[in-house]
This record gives C-alpha cells, sequence and structure tokens, in this order.
C-alpha cells in the first residue's frame, strides 16, 4: 500500500471525498449532532464481556476486543509510543476483558503482537495508516470467562454498534446502538456516532435479528469538528478487520505452531 504510490494517491482522494461527505451531511443536517452514547448497565454487561480496556505503559489505554480466547483485535496505533513514535514494549502491555467498574472477566498480560507489514506510525492520522490501522495481540493466557465474538467481512448493516471505554470513562463501557454510515473508501469507513480518545480499537459490531454481535470493524480516528454535548468527541473513522486476521494470525504463529514474541 505504501510503495504503490498511485494507488496511495487514489486511496486518499476516496478519503478525503468520505470525509467531504461526512462534512457535508453535518452541515445540511444530515448526520445528527446528538451524541447517543450511553453507559453501559450492569445488566447489560454479560453479553459484552469480550470488550475490554488494553492498558499502554501505566500511562495511556485503548480498546480491544477478544475474538478467540487468548487473540485481541485492535488498532495498530495503539501499540506505539505517541511523543516518540516508538513501539511500546510488550511487557508494558495488558488487556483487561470486560472491565466494569472495578470488576473484570480477566487480566492478562501480552505475550506476542502483529501489525500490518505496510503500517508506518506517524502520530497522525493520515489515510494510508487509518486504512491498515488493525492490530491483534495474543495473550499469555487464555480468558476463558469472556466469550469471543465472532468476525465476517463488510457488509452493509444498519445500525451498527459501538462498544468503548474513552478518557472521560475509563472504568465502564458505553455502548452506542445507533451509528449509521456516512460513506465508505476502502477498508475505511465514515460514521455518525461520536469517539474520543480511549476509544481507539473500539469493536464496531453487526447486530442479528437476534442480538448478536459480530466484529467487522475497530476504532481507528475521529474526524471533523467535535460534536455538541460530547465531550470534545468527534465522529467515527473506521477500518475494516477482516482482510488483515489471516495475515495477522500468521505472523503470531510460529512454524512450529506456537505464539511467538513481535518486539521487546
Amino acid at each position: 500500500m505504501q510503495a504503490a504510490t498511485l494507488k496511495g494517491a487514489t486511496r486518499a482522494r476516496r478519503l478525503a471525498a468520505v470525509l467531504a461527505a461526512a462534512a457535508a451531511f453535518a452541515a445540511f443536517g444530515g448526520v445528527s449532532s446528538a451524541d447517543t452514547r450511553r453507559l453501559m448497565t450492569t445488566e447489560e454487561a454479560p453479553a459484552w464481556l469480550g470488550v475490554g480496556r488494553v492498558n499502554i505503559a501505566g500511562s495511556r489505554f485503548c480498546t480491544g476486543t477478544l475474538i478467540s480466547e487468548r487473540i485481541v483485535a485492535t488498532a495498530a496505533h495503539c501499540l506505539f509510543n505517541p511523543r516518540t513514535k516508538a513501539p511500546t514494549p510488550l511487557s508494558e502491555i495488558k488487556f483487561v476483558a470486560g472491565l466494569m467498574r472495578g470488576g473484570h472477566a480477566g487480566f492478562r498480560r501480552v505475550s506476542a503482537a502483529a501489525i500490518p507489514p505496510d503500517y508506518r506510525f506517524s502520530g497522525k492520522a493520515e489515510a494510508r495508516n487509518i486504512a491498515a490501522d488493525v492490530a491483534l495481540l495474543a495473550l499469555d493466557r487464555p480468558i476463558e470467562a469472556a466469550p469471543p465474538f465472532p468476525t465476517r467481512g463488510w457488509r452493509e448493516s444498519r445500525p451498527l454498534t459501538i462498544v468503548s471505554y474513552a478518557r472521560n470513562r475509563p472504568h465502564a463501557p458505553s455502548i452506542d446502538e445507533a451509528c449509521d454510515v456516512i460513506g465508505r473508501a476502502g477498508t475505511i469507513t465514515a460514521l455518525d456516532c461520536i469517539v474520543t480518545f480511549g476509544a481507539s480499537g473500539a469493536p464496531v459490531f453487526a447486530r442479528g435479528a437476534d442480538g448478536s454481535a459480530t466484529l467487522v470493524a475497530v476504532v481507528s480516528a475521529q474526524s471533523g469538528d467535535p460534536d455538541k454535548g460530547s465531550a470534545g468527541g468527534r465522529r467515527a473513522l473506521v477500518v475494516d478487520v477482516a482482510p488483515f486476521l489471516g495475515p495477522l494470525m500468521e505472523q503470531l504463529i510460529g512454524a512450529d505452531g506456537a505464539m511467538f514474541t513481535v518486539g521487546p
């Protein structure tokens, strides 16, 4: 992706068009300014134990999702120090499944991580990096108390659901079940729902008629101006997970079938 300049430029133009459409919809009332997030209730929490907080270097966090008992999907940029641009040592990354006001379904260390080979962290929300902003984390031990979520490729499904932690509510997740699509460019989708710091890596779920949830994307970045009444939140830019899962799993699995460590 990065080496193909023409393709990268085309992708950037498509993303610019998506963002322009988002701005136009907002300006003319096509996108509601209402923040539809709400704190998850304790009654709802058992269905979402597979969503958790990715704690990084004791000072920041993202959101992640179990897709198996040992594998967490999140955003690639979460694994880098925003100041130095260097990868965060794996010894400083932990995953807390189902964190809810002090309780949780499992606390694990991260033993391995994988990101797309063409992902380059720059600290900026650039189209080429948003398009590949997916990471998988391998945990040192399985989490059996939190059921993992299935995954699938993107296809039109409305509304979508985002479950996330955030800077202004770090100890309990919020849920937004009213996310709609503004536009798409390659693997990137602009949604009309609000996210803020800490929601990076948060799962985007398609919902079944029975209420079941399937992971289709993760939150990468924010777009547009801060939304009124949303504590500085902006509309979400999310990236499909399905195209990356196979290659990233291959990175995590050694020739002998054992997990190997990537990084310090």
